[in-house]
């Protein structure tokens, strides 16, 4: 088992993020950025945990 996601699941994620903050729907500027930024870390988060589970997943199945 390798430590991976699913480059499909990755681009639906990032989609959300882009259309959340279409700079034609939006006029703070900064702000919206800051909240992209926030919503980046939390897809990248969410990526490390999910590797970290698969490794964890490997190792319990290579201890039995």
């Amino acid at each position: 088992m390798y430590d991976t996601v699913s480059v499909p699941y990755v681009i639906d994620r990032l989609d959300d993020v882009i259309k959340k903050f279409n700079p034609e729907d939006h006029e703070h500027g900064l702000g919206d950025a800051w909240y992209m930024h926030e919503e980046l870390q939390e897809l990248r988060h969410e990526l490390i945990y999910n590797m970290g589970v698969n490794s964890l997943n490997r190792q319990k199945e290579t201890s039995t």
